[in-house]
């Protein structure tokens, strides 16, 4: 396969041709057919689950007192640590994100990938293959956040969030023991996107229903607060995510949309540090089941919808801070200012 030339898409006055290099057609050859792999494989597992929401993936709760407990935690501490792992979650869309604008100048990054050095492989093929390597990542999140929302609901919120650490952690391995450096190089980006577009699109859902209306918003900022913070060590936190996960409770609001009335009273008295019997139990279960039936089965065509429950109002909110925060700061200047150091 040779390269091929393609007209310039910056603006005008440039009207030369640029060739896009043979080693980034064959990388997205690579991701279009692993990729169609991995969601077949993802699409299939929640076709065959179905409404059979796995329970015993569910831990079950410890009872002191005749309270019970997650992780030997109720009440407040339960949910400050619920807090902590979903930030680890947003630890890692920081790091994912950002890291790339910070190396992908650097000379040492240059030796491993010649085709980002402007000096040897030329300004325009550099600053194409630079735009490419940063914004990859881009196409990853949306596919997993697009799976979230139509395989979210059968999964469930942890499933959603463990799937989506096992993800970060196979693009990071990709990424370090694969020896074509290109193509695991975009595979990888890829893989770690879809990883953490499950991850963004579950995991504040996840916090927001098992928190109390008076803090809820709190808790999420200090979620979101961590994607300007990141860490290097992206397999530990996502780790972290995947066992914090595994030992937490499931959404109050999930369980009971599924009925599974049992375990969803044993999280509302747990969050509550109440008895399951106990009054203020079983007054929020009763609103969280009438705030469910009021709103009926959704589907996808509600968020597009009007109505008493503004979702389409809700869906535009939703979408519009997310469309300013990655136009601004430093996500604008990784994602549509990546430009090769002058020599």
């Amino acid at each position: 396969m040779t390269a091929v030339d393609r007209p310039c898409l910056l603006p005008p006055p440039c009207t030369t041709t640029h060739p896009v290099p043979d080693v980034l057609v064959d990388a997205l050859n690579v991701l279009t057919d692993v990729g169609g792999v991995f969601c077949r494989m993802l699409i299939a597992n929640a076709s065959e689950k179905g409404e059979r929401i796995a329970t015993s993936t569910l831990s079950p709760p410890t009872t002191k007192d005749g309270v019970p407990h997650y992780m030997g935690l109720s009440g407040d501490r339960l949910i400050m640590m619920i807090t902590a792992i979903a930030t680890c979650g947003f630890l890692l869309f920081g790091y994912d994100q950002g890291v790339m604008s910070g190396i992908v100048s650097a000379p040492q990054f240059y030796r491993i990938f010649p085709d980002l050095n402007p000096d040897t492989a030329g300004k325009n093929q550099a600053s194409v293959m630079q735009a490419f390597y940063t914004a990859i990542y881009e196409v990853g999140c949306l596919a997993g956040a697009i799976f979230a929302l139509f395989f979210g609901n059968k999964l469930g919120r942890r499933r959603n969030i463990m799937q989506g650490g096992f993800w970060v952690i196979i693009g990071a391995i990709i990424q370090i023991t694969f020896t074509r450096p290109v193509p695991s190089s975009s595979l990888a980006r890829i893989v770690t996107g879809f990883g953490n577009g499950l991850n963004t699109a579950t995991i504040p859902s996840w916090q927001a229903e098992c928190s109390k209306s008076h803090n809820r918003g709190l808790h999420i900022c200090i979620e979101a607060s961590m994607i300007a913070t990141g860490h290097r060590h992206c397999i530990i936190f996502a780790v972290i995510l995947i066992f914090g996960v595994l030992q937490l409770p499931e959404s109050p609001r999930y369980l009971l949309s599924t009925r599974q009335y049992a375990e969803g009273e044993n999280v509302v008295a747990a969050l509550a540090a109440l008895l399951i019997d106990h009054e203020d139990t079983q007054l929020q279960k009763r609103v969280i089941v009438e705030a469910l039936e009021s709103v009926g089965e959704l589907e996808i065509k509600h968020v597009l919808a009007g109505g008493p429950s503004q979702h389409l109002r809700r869906t535009l909110i939703g979408a519009s801070s997310q469309l300013f925060q990655q136009i601004g700061g430093c996500n604008r200047r990784h994602l549509l200012c990546v430009r090769p150091r002058p020599s």
